[in-house]
């Protein structure tokens, strides 16, 4: 799933009806932003699973050829995201 996410955030044709309208509004304000960055980032190379924090965000740690990401998301109850983040890592080792 995050795979796919990517892939169309990188594309720059996120889907925003599987997102709640509220962030679905927000992610079409940060569009043009998040499909730079994760261009300057280069090709996927991994996604590991960091864990659930306690507010029930999954964490994932994303690296690419030129940096890594720290993604995290949350699901409603009807199946669509309603959080959904990236930030800067400040460290590509994980293990």
């Amino acid at each position: 799933m995050l795979r796919q996410i990517i892939a169309e955030h990188q594309s720059g044709e996120p889907d925003y009806d599987r997102m709640i309208p509220p962030l679905a509004e927000l992610a079409r304000g940060q569009a043009a932003f998040v499909k730079a960055e994760l261009l300057r980032l280069g090709a996927l190379q991994a996604i590991t699973f960091k864990g659930v924090t306690r507010d029930g965000f999954d964490v994932y740690y994303v690296t690419f050829a030129e940096g890594a990401l720290e993604w995290g998301f949350a699901l409603a109850a009807d199946g669509r995201f309603s959080v959904m983040y990236l930030r800067p890592c400040c460290n590509a080792r994980w293990n």
